[in-house]
């Protein structure tokens, strides 16, 4: 392949219960741990929580295994946690009863969420990607009816920047997001951000590579934990 020499991948035909069960596998491999269950909140979100940029009633969006949620709730905010996967949901309510946090975790298609205006801040870690493509600007109606007057909304999705160094396999545009979120939603910022993935520099090669075979492991950002990181574009917006 010429050029950037990089394949996108529909994530909206993954099957999540399969990635949960340990019986999907990438490039050949085995996914033995979700690519984004790191066992703790992403760091972007503990910024936002202590830069004081979240308030009132939570609903955190395609959860996995709770982590984020379970932050929230040990930061005493009331939160609601959806996933469509019956297995993550499990995960996390058995990872919320250990840690003593009270989360009301719920198997549920984020489409069909029933809630009228009733949560003050929207979190969307990671699931607008995972979306099919002509259910995204739907997405924005989902999420406007279940969010109060005055809501916002922090979503983070994969970036279609930094592509020499990043492994992204399915990158999103800031006109996208305007476009298929502008309706429902006044955005206030863009902001290029990362997020910190399951894998070291080495183990995120060899279940990546095939997606930009040409990226330089010298050139990838990991964490201050050694966990390979992805660019994130970081939403910020207001529900019109």
């Amino acid at each position: 392949m010429a050029g950037d020499e990089r394949v996108t991948i529909d994530l909206g035909k993954a099957d999540f219960d399969e990635i949960y069960r340990g019986a999907a596998t990438i490039a050949g491999e085995p996914i033995r741990t979700p690519p984004w269950d790191i066992g703790e909140p992403q760091p972007e979100l503990v910024r936002l929580v202590r830069g004081g940029e979240l308030s009132g009633r939570v609903l955190d969006v395609g959860c996995g295994p709770g982590d984020n949620a379970i932050f929230l709730a040990q930061q005493g905010f009331s939160v609601t946690a959806v996933d469509a996967s019956g297995l993550a949901v499990e995960a996390a309510r058995e990872r919320a009863a250990a840690r003593g946090a009270e989360v009301d975790f719920r198997v549920a298609d984020v489409m069909a969420l029933t809630q009228r205006q009733e949560f003050d801040v929207v979190l969307d870690s990671a699931l607008y990607h995972c979306l099919p493509a002509a259910s995204r600007a739907e997405y924005g109606a989902a999420l406007h009816r279940v969010a109060a007057e005055g809501a916002r909304l922090h979503l983070f999705t994969f970036a279609d920047a930094e592509r020499e160094t990043s492994l992204v396999p399915a990158a999103i545009s800031r006109e996208e997001l305007r476009e298929n979120l502008g309706r429902h939603w006044r955005t206030r910022g863009i902001e290029l951000v990362r997020f910190s993935g399951a894998f070291d520099r080495e183990a995120a090669l060899r279940q990546f590579a095939q997606y930009a075979p040409a990226v330089d492991r010298e050139r990838l950002v990991t964490d201050a934990a050694g966990r390979i990181t992805f660019p994130m574009w970081h939403l910020r917006a207001d529900r019109a």
